[in-house]
């Protein structure tokens, strides 16, 4: 979780690009401008001509940012801090560089994730199930296979191939989500992307 350290990122990619292994776009989730503690850092990569520019794309969805959550579901579509910088959204299924990509910004609280009547896709940063059946809806109407899950935390149950059952990742209750293993289950991403690590 970057947490607003863009000049991090900036280094590693530096660092890449030196070595030829600059990647095409980075794909980033959790707190990644959320609980930034140097807002001028930040402000230094955004606008139309900003003061650092990122020497790859970076597409993001953040797990706390209620701001650039409200934006997305405001406009139905992506927040472009720069060239280089974008919010792919709230939540919702994009299409980078021939991949098919689902996301969901935010995170789960049980009780937000089952307060659907007049609350919308999401309560503040925190996602309803709304908000996880619009993204398979989108999927079925898709039909074709998403080929990366972007979400900021773990599913609560994965399938074990040892043991041939459901277990919970191995991983504190709170980094995990029901809404996230049902959109995995029911999108079967080639690869999903998530943080909150072991």
């Amino acid at each position: 979780e970057l947490r607003g350290r863009l000049d991090m990122l900036h280094a590693l990619l530096d660092q890449l690009e030196c070595e030829g292994q600059l990647p095409d776009f980075v794909l980033a989730v959790g707190r990644f401008l959320s609980d930034a503690k140097d807002a001028g850092m930040v402000a230094d990569y955004v606008g139309a001509q900003p003061r650092l520019r990122l020497p790859a794309p970076v597409y993001f969805i953040d797990a706390a940012s209620d701001v650039f959550i409200q934006r997305a579901l405001n406009t139905k579509r992506e927040v472009t801090l720069s060239q280089q910088l974008v919010f792919l959204g709230a939540a919702g299924i994009a299409e980078l560089e021939g991949l098919r990509i689902a996301f969901l910004s935010g995170s789960y609280d049980e009780e937000a994730y089952k307060s659907v009547w007049g609350c919308g896709k999401f309560i503040h940063e925190r996602y309803t199930k709304l908000a996880v059946d619009d993204i398979k809806h989108k999927a079925f109407l898709l039909n074709k296979r998403i080929d990366i899950l972007m979400t900021s935390e773990w599913p609560d149950l994965e399938w074990s191939k040892t043991q041939g059952r459901l277990l919970a990742p191995l991983v504190s209750p709170s980094r995990t989500s029901l809404g996230v293993r049902e959109l995995f289950f029911a999108l079967r991403p080639r690869y999903h992307i998530f943080t909150g690590g072991r």
